[in-house]
């Protein structure tokens, strides 16, 4: 994969909105909810197909944009208070009031694990992991093939599950993809023809996963196991194929 070039560096990057990108978060996020909400129900065909067919896109859509609007990202005083502000006490503040809560009903009296995210703190912690490291995936000469390379290679090891670093790793290249990404490429694909064909794309993918996936495992889309644990059972050239 050839190289990128390096964004243009600046002090004081503009603000630019793209009211696709919004529209797209939006419905994005919606399908995060209906999503979490099947998750009780996948023994049942229907919501199994409706589940399997939201988790095979929606967060890597998610964080792809999440890249894109994290391109200009610098590390300058004012970005690091915006991170502390926007993420870190977010995560502090929703992490321990989930862990006291779920104390207060198992009443099992477990020491707080701020490290180990739950539910969607794995998602703030990943925001903060990948913004700070944004400024070495702008610097690497191929930063595309070096995040697929360390994606795949995580489900080869035992990696620690320290703020979600599995999933962290194993989600990493659509947010240096997004962060690569320019305006132009994403006003193609306002093109008539771009979205018929993706239409066609996600209505054929709805279809297969509605009628197929009763004995899929979908423990392949949560990106948080080796392929050798189970339910996976995976060799490392299944996993990394």
């Amino acid at each position: 994969m050839s190289a990128l070039q390096p964004l243009p560096v600046m002090t004081s990057p503009p603000k630019e909105r793209v009211a696709y990108l919004d529209n797209a978060r939006y419905w994005v996020m919606l399908l995060v909810v209906i999503g979490h909400s099947l998750t009780q129900f996948t023994d049942m065909d229907s919501a199994r197909g409706v589940y399997v067919w939201i988790y095979t896109f929606h967060m890597p859509f998610f964080i792809l944009i999440s890249g894109y609007t994290a391109r200009r990202y610098m590390g300058d005083a004012r970005q690091v208070r915006r991170i502390v502000s926007t993420l870190v006490v977010p995560y502090l503040i929703v992490e321990t009031t989930l862990q006291l809560i779920m104390q207060h009903y198992t009443g099992e009296p477990d020491p707080l694990r701020i490290l180990s995210p739950q539910w969607l703190g794995w998602f703030m912690a990943a925001l903060f992991v990948w913004r700070l490291t944004t400024p070495i995936w702008r610097a690497l000469k191929y930063p595309i093939t070096t995040s697929i390379a360390i994606s795949l290679l995580v489900g080869l090891i035992e990696v620690p599950n320290v703020l979600a670093l599995p999933k962290i790793l194993g989600f990493l290249p659509f947010y240096v993809v997004g962060m690569h990404m320019n305006r132009e490429l994403f006003d193609k694909l306002a093109d008539l023809r771009i979205r018929i064909a993706s239409a066609v794309v996600l209505g054929t993918a709805f279809l297969v996963c509605y009628f197929y996936s009763a004995g899929w495992t979908t423990d392949w889309l949560l990106w948080k196991q080796r392929y050798d644990e189970d339910p996976l059972g995976a060799t490392a050239l299944e996993g990394v194929t």
